[in-house]
């Protein structure tokens, strides 16, 4: 993490404009967990529910990653989750290259 606290952090990631997917999202999606966590989970990108509640893996994915977590004895609160790309594509397609280098230091900050 940088120098700032994980809130000013986050509400950089909330209120990005740093590609053009920002214009189709109601706002970026941080991830979260303890930033200390031995496990991070790293996913392609936001899809709808993680757009309209501004958290990562609270959909279909995030139900299905809490319940094969759980499977093998660990708890969602034990890992760091979040997104390569920050912010929902048009469609939920795949990122492209130039937004996943535009994202990219916010993924190595986390």
């Amino acid at each position: 993490m940088t120098d700032m606290s994980i809130e000013e952090f986050n509400t950089q990631i909330y209120s990005c404009k740093k590609c053009r997917l920002w214009q189709g999202a109601k706002h970026g999606v941080p991830g979260e967990g303890p930033l200390a966590a031995k496990v991070m989970f790293v996913g392609q990108n936001p899809g709808a529910d993680e757009d309209e509640l501004g958290r990562p893996f609270v959909g279909r994915s995030g139900k299905y990653l809490t319940k094969t977590l759980g499977e093998y004895g660990i708890k969602r609160e034990d890992v760091f989750i979040t997104n390569i790309v920050k912010h929902i594509s048009p469609e939920n397609r795949k990122p492209f290259d130039d937004e996943i280098r535009t994202c990219l230091p916010y993924l190595i900050a986390q």
